[in-house]
C-alpha cells in the first residue's frame, strides 16, 4: 500500500490527500484490544468506554468516553494537485482507483468476516466511510461486488464530502 499514509498528515509535500477510508466500531461488550488482536491491525483510535483519550496533538479530549470505539483511518495520496485532469479522475492510470483502494483496505475484514459480523451486531454503531477533500473534482465508481462485500459485513456506508475551502 504505498500510497496509504498514516492519517496524520505524514506525505511528501507535494501530494494532496485524494481521499480517506475509514472503519470505525462502536462496541459494548468486545474488548477494542480485541478486535486489534484478531483482525491484526493496529487501529488510529481505540479505547474503552470510561477512558480519557489524547487527541494527536497529545491534547486532553474535554470528557470521560461515554463509549467504547475501535477506529482505522488510512490516507491516500495519489497525486499532486496541479496534475489533476478534472475531466477525468477514474480512467486515468494516476486517478484515485477508489474501488481498488476500498478492497485491499477492507481485506483484513473479509478475512476475518464471521468475527467483523459479531462486532458489528454487538456495536451501537459501526460503519465504513469515504472522506473526500472537497478541492478538486472527483468521480469515482464502487463495483457491486465491493457494495456486496460491505454489506455482508453488516457495515453502515457512509460518504462524506468536505466543501473546498480554497480562496
Amino acid at each position: 500500500m504505498s500510497d496509504l499514509a498514516s492519517d496524520d498528515g505524514s506525505q511528501n509535500a507535494d501530494s494532496v490527500k485524494t481521499f480517506s477510508i475509514n472503519v470505525t466500531f462502536r462496541p459494548r461488550a468486545i474488548e477494542p484490544a480485541s478486535i486489534s488482536r484478531q483482525l491484526g491491525l493496529e487501529p488510529t483510535w481505540q479505547w474503552r468506554a470510561g477512558e480519557r483519550v489524547r487527541n494527536p496533538n497529545g491534547t486532553l479530549r474535554p470528557s470521560i468516553e461515554r463509549e467504547s470505539r475501535w477506529s482505522l483511518i488510512a490516507s491516500y495520496y495519489d497525486r499532486r494537485e496541479d496534475d489533476l485532469d478534472v475531466w477525468n479522475e477514474t480512467d486515468e492510470e494516476l486517478g484515485p482507483r477508489l474501488n481498488d483502494r476500498l478492497i485491499q483496505f477492507l481485506e483484513p475484514f473479509l478475512r476475518e468476516s464471521s468475527f467483523v459480523r459479531e462486532v458489528v451486531a454487538d456495536s451501537s454503531a459501526a460503519w465504513i466511510a469515504l472522506n473526500l477533500p472537497g478541492q478538486f473534482h472527483f468521480g469515482f465508481g464502487i463495483e457491486p461486488t465491493t457494495l456486496s462485500a460491505i454489506a455482508g459485513l453488516g457495515l453502515e456506508f457512509c460518504v462524506e464530502i468536505f466543501p473546498d475551502m480554497a480562496p
